[in-house]
């Protein structure tokens, strides 16, 4: 798709020109904070099912709920010049009451950082208490 025929592709797009020129991991946080913006929406109330998975441009014009919040993230960082092995769009379950939660793993240097919708900033793997992963998918 031509930016120039999508208002919603361009205007990402020159929120992602902005950026290029940042190291890695400012990148990454700067996509977290852009992405994290954009509403959250259940997708039973959106859409009236349970697990409804957007592309980017439906995400960023709807609002969505925690995966698609992930999948927007995984999209834009790889524009940035992350590659794939930098990048998991990640199931977890929490401990104890195994709520089940989609969030994007960047690895910036040796250390990975996880881009929860939850959170403001990333927050270092290493750090990241009380959820388990399930399974992690990439390009």
């Amino acid at each position: 798709m031509n930016v120039s025929q999508s208002p919603i592709a361009a205007e990402i797009a020159e929120h992602l020109r902005e950026l290029v020129a940042l190291p890695s991991l400012d990148q990454a946080e700067a996509v977290q904070r852009l992405v994290n913006a954009r509403p959250y929406v259940e997708d039973r109330r959106q859409f009236g099912a349970s697990d409804l998975w957007q592309t980017p441009l439906a995400f960023w014009a709807n609002g969505g709920d925690c995966e698609d919040y992930a999948i927007a993230k995984y999209m834009a960082l790889r524009v940035l010049g992350f590659s794939d092995a930098q990048l998991r769009l990640t199931i977890l379950t929490r401990r104890g009451d195994h709520e089940v939660h989609a969030v994007l793993l960047v690895a910036v240097g040796a250390d990975w950082y996880a881009a929860d919708n939850l959170r403001r900033g990333l927050r270092r793997l290493d750090g990241y208490d009380g959820w388990k992963p399930e399974f992690s998918v990439s390009d």
